[in-house]
């Protein structure tokens, strides 16, 4: 095989495993979101009580459904990612580099998100954008500090995104090296594409921070890593909306 028939290969190769596991993933975060949507939230009401005038039990209730929901969906990630690790004849650990890394890394990589967050917030300011970017921040939860929302945003939600994209999807593209470019833009393009975005100006927001995430996961070649920031990243987004 020549140098042309071997990157044509590779190429393929590459091609392949996007169009499968992006189909994968993106099924995937398509029920994530519709779990922890508030449009799931409006079916239960509307199965429940037709009239539309809903009980804080109600509400109660619907919390907890979908809280179940959503662990249910990180289990059944794992349990996905188990079995993708056995047969690449490996442990889940080592499949998905859950393995420590540099203090520095985190708190280099958090800076940076952190202009970020800074940056978008004060466009959204300056366009007088006042619009919540998640449903999960609708009054019909219970409120966001509410511990529906908090379970989700802090823990189902990095854990299982995290596994997804940066554990499964990025690790099945390609272990080339020279490729990591290639893996890092389409990580973050599928990622933007499944998160709902409900304007231009919070896609590029959360592509930027997509980017971010993959190139400190392929630098510290941790999971634990991005799956650090993305709780971090959360909360701040959580203090922001409660101080706001």
């Amino acid at each position: 095989m020549n140098r042309f028939e071997k990157h044509l290969a590779t190429f393929l190769n590459f091609i392949r495993c996007a169009l499968v596991y992006g189909i994968i993933v993106i099924a995937i975060s398509y029920l994530i979101e519709l779990f922890f949507s508030k449009e799931a939230v409006y079916t239960y009401y509307t199965l429940v009580e037709a009239s539309g005038a809903y009980t804080s039990s109600q509400i109660a209730t619907a919390q907890k459904i979908h809280l179940l929901l959503g662990l249910c969906m990180l289990l059944s990630t794992l349990l996905l990612l188990f079995v993708v690790s056995k047969k690449q004849k490996t442990t889940l650990s080592a499949y998905l580099w859950l393995r420590g890394f540099e203090k520095k890394m985190l708190a280099e990589s958090m800076f940076l998100l952190l202009i970020i967050v800074l940056v978008y917030h004060a466009i959204k300011l300056l366009l007088s954008d006042t619009a919540p970017d998640n449903d999960l921040h609708s009054k019909h939860l219970g409120g966001i500090t509410s511990p529906y929302i908090v379970v989700t945003e802090l823990i189902n939600k990095p854990l299982t995104e995290e596994m997804l994209f940066r554990g499964l999807f990025t690790k099945k593209l390609t272990s080339d090296p020279k490729q990591k470019r290639q893996r890092i833009l389409l990580t973050s393009l599928l990622y933007t594409m499944v998160s709902h975005a409900p304007t231009l100006l919070f896609a590029g927001y959360v592509f930027s921070m997509n980017m971010v995430l993959s190139w400190w996961h392929e630098k510290s070649k941790s999971l634990l890593l991005p799956i650090t920031l993305h709780l971090l990243i959360n909360a701040i987004g959580l203090v922001i909306d409660v101080t706001t």
